[in-house]
């Protein structure tokens, strides 16, 4: 963001409620939340084969159990946006965060993989129903530089999500998977620091799309299912990358610093967003971005070393920069369901995408004729429908 801009978002916005003491403040506190709570959510995938071990079980037994953490963090997003938007659910931010950080810091403890399910469903349903009232709040703080604003929230979760696995692959190779207990104490205490801070978020109250909005119109199904699809499509590459490199390759800590790298990419995206991405470039960047992740995702199998990591960085960054503009465009397409397209693009889609991905894995794990490198190749086809989709979007007017 540019000075200008910074200075811009200390003059009271439109619908601030007494208790909007600091935007600025505001930003931090959310967008730290934020990369805690994804921070969090990344120890996850480079776990995976160390749970089958530790539980003696096949190469991929423990798929169900992904099925569900995908699907307790991502697609319960929407009935948590429904439900956050017709009431007072700003408490579901710290709620939801203190859930995810306590359960997925206690996954290394697991003794079964019926305790694992239990702790990634209760986490994941934690992060679900942190991400539309964190969104939303977000988008509130400068509605005249929402994109930028939600960069920067973004960025933070995209960091986040670069950093778990990096510390969890290392921190569980060094001291074992019930060493990630250390980290979720380390977290309860970051977030309660984070949370004396509350006051300075935006109330919603009586804003547009926000608490008590009785006339609100009712959801338009066309927009919210275009979302959907080109959010899919777009997330699809994201989600599978970080998949494909955990199943693809073999040694534990490559796979976390690989991961880790890809998600950095993903926020030096979002760092180019906040930078040079004004409104009226909003749209062209959703169409071609994704055209241009195609090659670098191609790359990819096709590389090793240092040129395997550089393909991986570049896929990330490129893919990254959409990413914030894509969750503004939502809240603007759906003006009055400001929870409900955050919920979309933050949360249904990633689902979605985590379906499509988890289903390409498997096919190019059981099928005798492909490798699961071969899985860039579906990955690079999804970013090129997304773009092509992108361009039957609205035209929005520059808020």
């Amino acid at each position: 963001m540019t000075t200008d801009t910074v200075g811009r978002l200390h003059e009271p916005q439109s619908g601030s409620q007494p208790g909007f003491a600091s935007p600025v403040v505001a930003i931090a506190v959310l967008a730290g939340t934020h990369f805690l709570v994804d921070l969090f959510s990344g120890t996850v995938n480079p776990l995976w084969q160390s749970f089958e071990s530790r539980f003696a079980m096949a190469d991929g037994g423990l798929l169900w159990v992904v099925f569900v953490w995908y699907a307790a963090n991502s697609v319960t997003q929407v009935a948590f946006g429904w439900w956050a938007d017709r009431g007072h659910r700003q408490w579901l931010i710290w709620a939801g965060a203190l859930t995810g950080v306590v359960c997925l810091g206690g996954i290394g403890l697991a003794g079964s993989q019926w305790w694992l399910a239990g702790l990634v469903l209760l986490g994941g349903l934690g992060i679900a129903s942190f991400h539309p009232e964190g969104a939303a709040t977000a988008g509130a703080i400068a509605p005249s530089h929402r994109s930028r604003i939600m960069a920067i929230f973004a960025l933070c979760g995209y960091l986040g999500q670069s950093v778990g696995p990096l510390y969890s692959s290392r921190w569980t190779s060094r001291f074992g998977l019930p060493a990630l207990a250390a980290g979720g104490l380390l977290g309860v205490a970051l977030l309660t620091l984070l949370f004396t801070q509350r006051r300075h978020l935006p109330s919603l109250a009586g804003t547009v799309g926000g608490y008590g909005d009785v006339d609100r119109p009712p959801l338009p199904l066309g927009r919210a299912a275009l979302l959907l699809a080109i959010g899919a499509l777009r997330i699809t590459p994201a989600v599978g990358a970080p998949l494909v490199l955990a199943y693809w390759l073999s040694d534990r800590e490559q796979i976390g610093n690989l991961q880790s790298v890809f998600m950095a990419g993903i926020g030096s995206g979002s760092i180019l967003c906040a930078i040079g991405i004004g409104p009226r470039l909003e749209r062209p960047v959703l169409w071609l971005f994704p055209l241009l992740a195609v090659p670098c995702l191609l790359a990819i199998p096709r590389t090793d070393g240092g040129w395997l990591m550089a393909a991986v960085g570049v896929a990330g960054v490129v893919l990254g920069v959409a990413m914030p503009v894509f969750i503004s465009y939502g809240q603007q397409m759906l003006p009055h369901h400001a929870r409900a397209a955050s919920s979309i693009t933050m949360g249904a889609s990633w689902g979605l995408a985590s379906a499509a991905s988890w289903s390409v894995v498997w096919l190019c794990k059981n099928l005798d004729q492909l490798d699961v490198g071969d899985a860039f190749l579906p990955l690079a086809a999804t970013s090129a429908a997304a773009g092509l989709l992108s361009l039957t979007l609205p035209h929005l007017a520059p808020s």
